[in-house]
């Protein structure tokens, strides 16, 4: 017969583990709270890095843009305390049980920045952290290299003008994906399928659905902005359809390796996004 002792014991375990937030049990509501900071996180550090690029842009500072500035770092850091911070939701999470291997990706992808080789493995809060800093920093370069930074100032006004009109876009839909992402992943836990959305039911795809109206006031196929048919995307493009449907696969690549790193997720973005260098390295 067990002893009454025995079964006072056994109770308070069921109830420990049963309890979010006690002693050694899982907390439900710090994970999500965690899912939820790291994507935070990425859209505070995304404005940030895309307000260095707007910058430059207004400045005409074309071929020297610097990489980050303190508003920047300062997004960075917001990143950071959210994360790893001693009062995070990431850190109350794996007090209560949970694993770091519970959030973000399983490795640090390269992501045009060599954040493979900077954090070879993602053992602590701190090391996911840096890794999600890393690859925004990649996302970035990956971005600029497709708006054609760095190269000279273009001396023709309206190619100026519809290079900033297209980073704005880009750069504004990648990160309402990030919203999308927080939406879907809400109360859950890995494996997450938060696949990104292009349609009109998602913020992002709304945000897509603006491109060919904005890119067609560029003028190009009036033979306005010329250069910037040689200097977007590589040169690839001929017209106003393809200068879309290239920033459109741009934004789509650039929202599915965020979400992929957030969640832990391994969707194909080449395959998703049609943007053949989606891959992750220059």
């Amino acid at each position: 017969m067990r002893r009454p002792g025995s079964l006072v014991c056994v109770l308070a375990t069921a109830a420990a583990l049963a309890w979010p937030g006690a002693a050694g049990a899982l907390d439900p509501g710090a994970i999500d709270g965690c899912h939820q900071a790291i994507l935070k996180g990425q859209a505070a550090v995304s404005r940030g890095r895309i307000a260095v690029v707007s910058r430059c842009l207004k400045t005409l500072n074309y071929q020297t843009c610097m990489d980050t500035d303190q508003h920047a770092i300062a997004h960075e850091n917001e990143l950071r305390n959210w994360v790893a911070g001693e009062d995070s939701a990431c850190r109350a999470a794996i007090d209560a049980g949970s694993a770091v291997s519970d959030f973000g990706p399983a490795s640090c992808s390269d992501e045009w920045a060599d954040c493979d080789t900077e954090i070879p493995a993602i053992t602590t809060l701190e090391d996911l952290a840096e890794c999600l800093v890393c690859q925004e920093r990649g996302l970035d370069f990956e971005f600029r290299d497709t708006i054609g930074l760095p190269r000279p100032t273009p001396g023709d006004l309206d190619e100026r003008r519809c290079t900033r009109r297209i980073a704005r876009l880009v750069s504004y839909a990648a990160r309402k994906n990030v919203y999308d992402a927080a939406v879907c992943a809400q109360g859950g836990m890995k494996p997450f399928a938060c696949p990104v959305d292009p349609t009109d039911e998602s913020r992002f795809g709304r945000a897509l659905a603006t491109f060919a109206r904005n890119i067609t006031m560029c003028g190009i196929d009036e033979g306005k902005a010329p250069g910037a048919l040689a200097n977007l995307c590589g040169g690839s493009a001929t017209d106003t359809a393809t200068l879309t449907a290239c920033f459109t696969a741009v934004a789509k690549c650039i929202a599915c390796r965020r979400a992929n790193s957030a969640l832990g997720q391994s969707e194909d973005c080449i395959a998703f996004s049609g943007f053949a260098d989606c891959d992750g390295m220059f």
